[in-house]
């Protein structure tokens, strides 16, 4: 059993993650346009803030600063910004737990590089050291950020009222998972594997395609690692890959609608579809361009 969870297992929950993950990228790029914010200043506009201001947006094409659109986008996956300013205590819990999935991702591709480096027969040097070294510290902070982030994000959920008539079990099935994750890796270094060796040579042996356990911690810490890909397409945590189309399609997309361009007709496309929903405001009835007149003609009766 545990060389199925340990081997197998990781290979099938690799593919139906990547799988899963296309899939729904695709979902989310083929679906209807939404509406844009146009709120200003927008970070790839720079110190212009925005283009609309400076010139005519119709005669050439604005300046683009690639530079300040990165340091926005670290700003929010790094420091997560918007929870530091407002939600101080939810940003206590999200940023460990989001630095500890960073330095974990990190953690493997070492643990990667140095599993190569062995099955390549490479010399002890310095570079060698100053891998293991890092592979040592990145794991460690890793495993424990992200535990203790995460046992505080459950501990104010389930302490908080209003955020424990917010959460429901998905959510806390997701916490919990997260906290097999980083623990069961946390118990294997505090016990049997100080050094990471073990789970870099069972690495190795995923790698070589001749899965071999090391150690029953090390198969476990595998299984919770499947489980984990498993479930990531199909939960809430996607929104690691849903930001960016919040970003860069709807709140910083400021592209102006060009005469006979693909976005207006892509825009015509979206107002021409049908209305398949009913509530106070809308109507079942026509499409969208329809909806839009009527309700006009409407406030004009007013």
């Amino acid at each position: 059993m545990s060389w199925w969870a340990a081997g197998p297992m990781v290979y099938a929950a690799i593919l139906i993650c990547l799988i899963a993950t296309g899939c729904k990228l695709a979902f989310y790029a083929g679906m209807p346009r939404h509406l844009r914010w146009d709120l200003y200043p927008i970070p790839h506009q720079g110190p212009i803030g925005s283009k609309y201001q400076k010139q005519d947006f119709h005669s050439r094409k604005p300046p683009i600063f690639p530079r300040y659109e990165l340091m926005a986008m670290l700003r929010e996956m790094v420091w997560i910004q918007k929870a530091f300013v407002h939600n101080r205590r939810l940003w206590t819990g999200s940023f460990p737990l989001h630095i500890g999935i960073y330095l974990c991702a990190a953690w493997v591709v070492l643990l990667i590089v140095g599993a190569w480096a062995i099955s390549a027969g490479q010399p002890v040097s310095g570079w060698t050291a100053l891998l293991q070294g890092l592979t040592q510290v990145t794991g460690a902070a890793g495993l424990s950020a992200g535990l203790s982030g995460s046992l505080y994000l459950l501990r104010l959920r389930l302490g908080d009222q209003g955020l424990r008539q917010m959460s429901d079990p998905v959510l806390y099935a997701q916490l919990g998972i997260m906290i097999l994750l980083f623990g069961s890796g946390l118990t294997a270094w505090l016990t049997v594997d100080r050094s990471f060796i073990l789970i870099r040579e069972h690495i190795g042996s995923l790698l070589r395609l001749r899965p071999a356990v090391t150690h029953p911690l090390i198969a476990w810490e595998m299984l919770i690692f499947s489980l984990f890909l498993l479930v990531l397409p199909f939960s809430r945590m996607m929104h690691y890959a849903a930001k960016y189309f919040l970003y860069h399609r709807i709140m910083w997309d400021d592209e102006p609608i060009q005469p006979g361009s693909p976005l207006e007709q892509n825009v015509s496309s979206s107002l021409h579809g049908q209305v398949s929903w009913s509530a106070p405001h809308v109507k079942r009835w026509g499409n969208w361009l329809e909806q839009a007149a009527g309700a006009r003609e409407e406030g004009d009766g007013k």
